[in-house]
Parts: structure tokens; sequence; C-alpha cells
């Protein structure tokens, strides 16, 4: 599935989703914004290079909190496919506030 919808290396990206959300609550806060999640990581420029940074800044902070942000703010899954799967600097300069996503928690 993950190779129909656009990623070049769908094995990485199953290791990237299970790496986005390891416990079983993790994975109950994503299900219900899945399939919006990937749509948008499809549609970004380079969708394996958005989900690999996209799973990098959530292992910065709480993941729990970074999912729940996820499903709170309908925009949040395209603008960060966008920006991740766009520009590998730009997501690396996101990613450098460490405390970033332990406030939102």
């Amino acid at each position: 599935m993950l190779g129909r919808l656009g990623f070049a290396d769908p094995p990485t990206a199953l290791v990237n989703l299970h790496a986005l959300a390891p416990t079983p609550r993790e994975v109950e806060l994503l299900q219900p914004t899945l399939p919006r999640f990937l749509a948008e990581v499809a549609a970004s420029p380079d969708p394996d290079m958005a989900l690999n940074n996209i799973e990098r800044l959530a292992a910065q902070g709480e993941r729990a909190a970074f999912l729940r942000l996820l499903a709170a703010y309908p925009a949040a899954p395209l603008l960060l496919a966008r920006l991740s799967g766009t520009s590998q600097f730009l997501a690396d300069t996101l990613q450098k506030p460490q405390d970033l996503l332990g406030a939102m928690s």
C-alpha cells in the first residue's frame, strides 16, 4: 500500500510509521488521523523524506502530545508534510528547539 501511495522505499516508510506510534496508546491516537496524514505525506514532494523527518520531529518530545496536535489541528499534517518533504534544511531547523513538543503537552 505504501508503494502505491508513492513511497520509494515502502519497508523504511513502514518502519517510520511504527516508530511514529510505537505504543498501543500512540497507535490509538494516530489511528483517526492516519488516512489524512498518509495522504498529505504522500502528496508531499518527497514522501519518504517527509515521513522520516516527521518521525524524527515526533521523537524529540512526547509522542502522544505530537499525535494529539495532528488530530487537533486539521492543517498540521498538510503543513508538516509539505515542509518535511520539501526542504531538509527547514525540517532540520524545525527540530532544533529541543523542547518544542514538550511545551505543547
